[in-house]
C-alpha cells in the first residue's frame, strides 16, 4: 500500500473550482467534475421506491439511501 501526497508544484496541474466564493482545488479534471455536481440545483438521482422519492445529487448517495432505508442490497 502506497500512501499519495499532494503536494503544490509548478510542474503539477491543478483544477479549481470557478464557482464563486468556492475556490476548492483539485489534482484532476474527474475529481473536479465530481465536485462541481455539489454545486447544481437539480437532483438527476431519484429513487423509484413507492411512496419515497427522494432525490440525490450524487449516484453513490442514491445506492446509499436504497441500502440504509430500502434494504436493497443488489441494484
Amino acid at each position: 500500500y502506497i500512501k499519495s501526497t499532494f503536494t503544490h508544484s509548478p510542474d503539477k496541474k491543478h483544477f479549481t473550482c470557478s464557482v464563486t466564493g468556492c475556490g476548492r482545488v483539485y489534482s484532476s479534471s474527474s475529481n473536479l467534475k465530481r465536485h462541481l455536481k455539489t454545486h447544481l440545483d437539480s437532483c438527476p438521482y431519484k429513487c423509484n421506491q413507492e411512496g419515497c422519492g427522494q432525490e440525490f445529487k450524487k449516484r453513490q448517495r442514491l445506492l446509499t439511501h436504497l441500502s440504509l432505508t430500502h434494504k436493497l442490497k443488489q441494484f
